[in-house]
């Protein structure tokens, strides 16, 4: 299943698959892996505040979308916010929202790698 179009990405209601939370949560343990940097719920959130045209995403509210141990953990409202928490956790957002494919995007390897224009 791929993301809807964006056009109606505001208005969507959000239909992620089992696990979304859990995958959330390793995105967010491998993109610290990778920074070799302990992040905290409120660096994410103003991560994808960054991503999310400056819109203000809560420490709480990242900190819901982490919450896997209990199944009581929430889902972003719209799948452009799910496809904005993708980006700033590195990941593809089919991966995040559908489990579908690989994770990784490869932009770690390429921020790694330096400038290769020469």
């Amino acid at each position: 299943m791929s993301m809807p179009n964006t056009d109606i990405c505001e208005l969507s209601p959000v239909k992620t698959s089992k696990g979304f939370n859990r995958r959330v949560h390793d995105a967010f343990s491998d993109l610290q892996e990778r920074r070799c940097k302990l992040l905290t719920q409120q660096d994410l959130a103003e991560m994808v505040a960054a991503e999310y045209n400056g819109k203000p995403v809560s420490g709480t509210t990242v900190g819901r979308w982490l919450r896997y141990q209990d199944c009581k953990g929430s889902e972003p409202k719209t799948y452009a916010l799910i496809a904005t928490l993708a980006r700033a956790l590195e990941v593809r957002a089919e991966w995040l929202a559908f489990g579908e494919g690989e994770m990784s995007t490869g932009i770690s390897d390429v921020r790694s790698a330096g400038d290769i224009s020469a």
